[in-house]
């Protein structure tokens, strides 16, 4: 446990908060209910009217992640926070690196514990002398829909393309992708033509590891017939080309195919990025990269970049130990995406393919990751133990619920009188008023439980 909290369940003096914006990157101003002094932090100006709540909450079942904003109310008498938003810096100040502390004078010279790191959303002024900036996690980039960079198919990188071909995107490719597992034909995966001139279709963004197989019209074609042979275009394996600086993994047939369907089967991405490593098959691993390499960032060419430091670094190792003792099969740990989508639906489709599985912020704005424990499995992360989203919240008390108290059922219907011919009910005594009972209202169970001490 930190110093901080520690002297807060210890009951060891007062509590404080204090928030530190980097307006426009460029000028750093502390904000507190009263004034102090850290030597960590620096100087706390006694402006802050009130904090607003900050709510930390996991995915739910779906994926859906919750960001994290709140709302503070600082006294602007001096006008400062009006010059920052009106001045030659106002289109610099949403973004601007915020980040909120909570500190104890029973701490050595009010050392600092994070509460929440993020970036300004927005600042307004709702009333005279009176700024409301709310703060939020920095997931700007979460909400875009991506991939992030150039990846779609326009006339300007591919001019030769079919008509039908612009405006879709290059796809992602992760994990095995083989048609053999459950059918002879067409391939697994579809292509897109990018070039009728030299007779190249487009598989996915970035250098898949192997092309396997290729289809035309659900007939497989001879591996001589395609090719990244730069001479003859007969080996059987992918082309890598770049355009506008980023690579693609194409098929390049030596004879013209713009009258065929073309799909093929083929292994997704490598560790390294250019097409020689092992093929990635964890599921976490998967996610991290693409968060890191179409996400967060956009790697063009060359090696992946290091893993994001917005993805937590400890839970993301447990989770990918985790998925290598589950041993992940190809149809396990494969995925193919041609849809532009934003980060949080990115996440939610990693997490939606282990219900187990939830995602939330943290205090320093990284994106961690557990499991819900239902079953003996050896994982030794962060585990979740409640079940609310599976089973419903769970409640001491049960509740309650009607029950029927008569039952009337008519039979032998007589098709000349137009009427049922017999008539049985059956009636709970206790409960029918008519027969001095205390009425059909009444409730059938009253479950209580209680906890074992």
């Amino acid at each position: 446990m930190s110093v901080i909290l520690d002297a807060i369940v210890g009951g060891r003096g007062n509590v404080a908060v204090g928030m530190l914006i980097n307006w426009a990157s460029t000028t750093v101003v502390g904000y507190s209910l009263a004034p102090f002094n850290s030597v960590t932090t620096g100087y706390f100006n006694g402006r802050v009217m009130s904090f607003g709540s900050l709510r930390y909450e996991m995915s739910d079942r779906d994926g859906r992640l919750p960001a994290i904003e709140t709302t503070v109310l600082i006294q602007d008498d001096d006008r400062a926070i009006q010059i920052l938003k009106t001045g030659v810096l106002a289109g610099k100040i949403k973004g601007s690196p915020v980040s909120i502390y909570l500190f104890s004078p029973a701490a050595t010279s009010y050392a600092a514990e994070a509460l929440f790191v993020g970036v300004v959303a927005k600042v307004g002024f709702p009333g005279a002398f009176v700024a409301a900036v709310t703060v939020r996690i920095d997931d700007d980039k979460l909400t875009r829909r991506g991939p992030d960079g150039g990846w779609a198919i326009t006339r300007k990188n591919w001019p030769n393309a079919a008509a039908d071909s612009f405006d879709k995107i290059a796809p992602v490719l992760y994990g095995t992708h083989d048609s053999s597992y459950s059918q002879a034909t067409p391939g697994l995966l579809p292509t897109v033509c990018v070039d009728k001139l030299l007779f190249r279709y487009l598989v996915c963004a970035r250098k898949a590891k192997t092309l396997t197989r290729v289809f035309a019209n659900g007939t497989q074609v001879a591996s001589s017939g395609y090719g990244g042979n730069a001479s003859t275009y007969n080996d059987g394996a992918f082309e890598y080309v770049t355009v506008d600086g980023r690579n693609y993994s194409v098929i390049r047939f030596n004879t013209d195919r713009t009258t065929d369907v073309i799909t093929c089967d083929a292994l997704g991405y490598e560790a390294t990025g250019e097409g020689s490593g092992a093929l990635m098959t964890n599921p976490a691993t998967q996610w991290a990269n693409r968060m890191t390499n179409f996400v967060f960032g956009d790697t063009m060419t060359g090696n992946w970049a290091s893993t994001s430091a917005r993805i937590d670094a400890a839970t993301l190792a447990t989770a990918e130990a985790y998925y290598t003792s589950m041993a992940p099969t190809a149809d396990m740990s494969s995925d193919h995406d041609a849809e532009r989508r934003t980060g949080y639906e990115v996440i939610a489709k990693y997490l939606k393919s282990d219900r187990t599985r939830r995602m939330w912020w943290t205090r320093s704005g990284k994106l961690a990751q557990g499991r819900i424990k239902v079953e003996r499995q050896p994982y030794t992360g962060i585990v979740l133990r409640w079940f609310k989203d599976s089973m419903g919240e769970f409640k001491l008390r049960e509740d309650d619920f009607k029950a029927k108290t008569r039952i009337l059922t008519r039979t032998l219907r007589s098709a000349s009188q137009g009427a049922y011919l017999s008539t049985l009910e059956v009636v709970d005594a206790s409960f029918d008023p008519a027969y001095g009972g205390i009425g059909e209202q009444q409730d059938a169970w009253d479950i209580e439980l209680s906890e074992a001490k």
